[in-house]
């Protein structure tokens, strides 16, 4: 019994921790940095969607979120995609799809050249595949960098929730 209470309980601060990394993506992208000088300052975009989003890990637990809310605000999103993927909750959201493997410098790259990206989400990671952390998110934030947009997240929620035992002592 306690077992069982525990188990959902665990769900629940997933869920919760899942809501509220989407409302932080939405909060980073409505802000603006800019450095002029040494200085740092955050300006507001203007109001109402339409910026140019790229999501990789968009079909995770995280990621379907994260693409749902964007599209819920009118942002024109692209989920970055394996050729296995399941595609099933983001087709009918009406997202564009770039297919290729975070772990692929030039699959991501490539990715970047099919529109123009205000912001880049990556919500890359892996229990089972500890390059993914590491190496895919280098890979993105390579191709953000040479694409030329000025804003990346990274975000995660490995660890949280029903993850938790399985991820590494140092995270929890």
């Amino acid at each position: 019994m306690i077992k069982k209470v525990l188990k959902t309980l665990g769900a629940l601060v997933g869920l919760v921790v899942v809501l509220v990394a989407a409302l932080v993506v939405f909060v980073l992208l409505t802000l603006k940095a800019s450095a002029p000088g040494n200085e740092f300052v955050l300006q507001p975009l203007p109001a109402g969607g339409g910026r140019g989003v790229i999501v990789f890990g968009a079909t995770g637990k995280l990621g379907t979120e994260l693409v749902r809310d964007l599209r819920e605000h009118g942002d024109q999103v692209t989920a970055f995609v394996r050729p296995s993927s399941d595609r099933s909750q983001l087709e009918p959201l009406g997202v564009n799809f770039a297919v290729g493997d975070v772990l692929d410098a030039e699959s991501v790259r490539l990715a970047f050249q099919g529109g123009e990206f205000d912001a880049v989400i990556a919500a890359v990671a892996g229990l089972s595949e500890p390059d993914l952390d590491r190496q895919g998110n280098v890979n993105v934030a390579d191709a953000a960098l040479a694409s030329g947009v000025q804003r990346v997240i990274f975000i995660s929620t490995v660890g949280a929730g029903d993850s938790r035992d399985a991820a590494p002592l140092i995270s929890r």
